[in-house]
């Protein structure tokens, strides 16, 4: 008879070889920092450079901005100027005008303060603004009283004219000097 395995009874052990084990490498862990600092820096440096190269693209363009703004700010402020010189001398003519038209006792004290230089001159003729006529004629000493005729041409100011002297004290004749230095400054200024 053959013999009898029973199916209850544990089986027997097997004894098969033991499988190999594989374990990876060694890892060197400096090596692999490194190798990734490397990757990283280089990807770094690449974004970077493109960034500088975008930079100096758009700064390419800074000179000419800056002399663009720089010539407007000149150009503006050339305008300013004669702008300002423009309203300076307007305000000048207006209110040295009006001084001597509301005040005759200013043209009176030109009047006195022309006939001081020209003392001792012969054929002195004084010419006035019409509504000024009589309070200079009244300032001044009777010898010279006839001597004031109105002059309708004369807005504001005087002239005092002898035989070999004139002396115009106009509105316009007190600001030619001032018209003139600002005039120069202007011109200095280009």
């Amino acid at each position: 008879m053959a013999s009898f395995v029973s199916l209850l009874a544990p089986p027997k052990p097997l004894s098969l070889p033991p499988l190999p084990v594989v374990l990876p490498p060694p890892v060197d862990l400096d090596a692999v920092r490194a190798a990734a600092r490397a990757e990283g820096r280089a990807e770094a440096e690449a974004e970077a450079e493109a960034e500088v190269r975008a930079a100096r693209a758009g700064m390419a363009v800074l000179p000419d901005l800056v002399d663009a703004l720089t010539r407007g700010r000149r150009e503006a402020l050339d305008h300013a100027a004669h702008d300002v010189v423009a309203l300076l001398s307007a305000a000048l003519h207006k209110s040295l005008g009006d001084h001597l038209v509301h005040r005759p006792e200013v043209l009176l004290r030109i009047v006195l303060d022309a006939m001081a230089r020209i003392e001792g001159e012969e054929g002195v003729s004084i010419r006035v603004p019409p509504e000024a006529v009589d309070f200079v004629r009244a300032g001044l000493p009777e010898r010279h009283q006839s001597s004031v005729r109105a002059d309708s041409m004369l807005t504001a100011g005087v002239v005092v004219e002898a035989t070999h002297v004139t002396i115009e004290s106009s509105v316009q004749t007190m600001v030619t000097g001032l018209d003139e230095a600002m005039r120069a400054w202007l011109e200095g200024r280009s």
